[in-house]
């Protein structure tokens, strides 16, 4: 309101407002602070603007200017993608203090029915104010309109882009147990899957916004997810050298062999129980049979090959001992050549004995490969749920 500018409008042919420009008359110096504008000629500085302005009779001044405000806002990044940011934009003047220019704003709440939708955030208010601050060099009063902007992100592009696929990526890297060990693709899955972690990190940089004061929600949630494969990553491979660790260069260490084959072992209901060949067992009792009559060979019968083949009929025999082979059964019947053909024999049978001992202890090395797999297939489901439900939880919490 300038009364200076009022004029009676029936004396010029009932006139009430005109349009004149802003250097004919007095505009306060109203400055936006924190202006990022790289306009110079505006700089700020809104009685730098161009339109002209509303005159009524009565000396009431309307000025009306279009202009795009670029202000430095702090941005909240600890909730991103589900953040609320809050911005203010003050106005004020530099030159007349509040006993010359009362800056009030004309209602509690902007006008926004021109506002447009974002396709990027929601405009939750826009609320408005005087604020009164105090000169302390000068004591002098200026007073200044301050709107505060309070807007939300609209999450559904992060999610289905960036948040979405690093869940799968991560639920899918558990499956790696269920590989079979032998078909040696195992370590090729995991580092695949790690590669597309790192693809997907590397986007989500590019739309993190950049802040030194705080880490965003999201940056939680794929720091932990990356650090749970690399661990996963680890344990796969220690548990691989153990499913293909020599049993005939080193044995099962004891406290392996307690803590995993035989207390964890059950526990996980894995059945690691092999059943005793009979070829061992007719061996073990054999030797019994020798530890307690001390000798190798029971007496050999009259007309009888030796103790080391199987009964046959007497007409089996009878039928050979007519023939021209007589003279080798009547070898055979020799005690040296028995007692050498059992010596080799037991030979045989000890080198098929430690190949089967080799084979056992090669099982138990087995047997804790696949006791370890089961463990950490657990210890990483429940980690990767854990991040999950947090992640859920703390998604709770912001809407609530």
């Amino acid at each position: 309101m300038n009364p200076r500018l009022s004029w009676n409008a029936s004396l010029y042919e009932n006139i009430s407002s005109i349009n004149i420009q802003p250097t004919k008359i007095w505009v306060p110096d109203i400055y936006t602070y924190a202006n990022i504008e790289d306009d110079k000629s505006y700089n700020g500085f809104l009685d730098t603007l161009k339109t002209k302005i509303n005159l009524h009779s009565n000396g009431k001044l309307t000025w009306n200017a279009p202009i795009i405000f670029r202000i430095g806002c702090t941005i909240q990044v600890r909730d991103f993608p589900f953040d609320t940011q809050k911005c203010e934009i003050r106005f004020s003047s530099f030159a007349f203090g509040s006993h010359r220019l009362n800056l009030k704003p004309e209602s509690s709440k902007a006008d926004l029915s021109k506002y447009s939708e974002n396709v990027e955030w929601k405009l939750v208010t826009m609320k408005s104010d005087q604020e009164v601050i105090l000169d302390e060099h000068v004591s002098i009063s200026y007073t200044n309109v301050v709107y505060q902007l309070i807007v939300k992100r609209k999450p559904l592009f992060l999610l289905v882009n960036l948040m979405f696929p690093n869940v799968l990526l991560s639920f899918i890297t558990v499956a790696v147990y269920f590989v079979p060990t032998t078909a040696g693709e195992r370590a090729s899955y995991v580092v695949s899957l790690l590669l597309a972690m790192a693809l997907f990190l590397t986007s989500a940089f590019g739309l993190l916004p950049d802040s030194s004061e705080a880490i965003p929600f999201f940056s939680y949630f794929l720091g932990m997810c990356l650090i749970t494969m690399f661990l996963l990553t680890i344990c796969l491979c220690y548990t691989l050298s153990i499913y293909y660790a020599n049993a005939m260069v080193m044995d099962l260490p004891n406290w392996m062999r307690h803590y995993v084959l035989e207390t964890l072992t059950p526990y996980l209901g894995i059945n690691t129980k092999v059943k005793e060949k009979k070829w061992r067992q007719s061996s073990f009792r054999l030797k019994m049979k020798i530890l307690l009559n001390g000798k190798c060979n029971t007496p050999i019968p009259p007309n009888h090959p030796g103790s080391l083949w199987s009964t046959y009929e007497k007409t089996y025999y009878k039928q050979y001992y007519n023939t021209r082979n007589k003279d080798i059964l009547r070898l055979l019947k020799n005690g040296h050549t028995i007692s050498e053909i059992s010596k080799r024999l037991t030979h045989l049978l000890a080198y098929i004995e430690k190949s089967d001992d080799v084979k056992n202890r090669q099982n138990e090395w087995h047997s804790v490969s696949k006791t370890l797999d089961a463990l950490f297939f657990y210890i990483f489901s429940f980690l990767f749920a854990a991040i999950f439900i947090s992640c859920v939880y703390r998604v709770y919490q912001i809407y609530s």
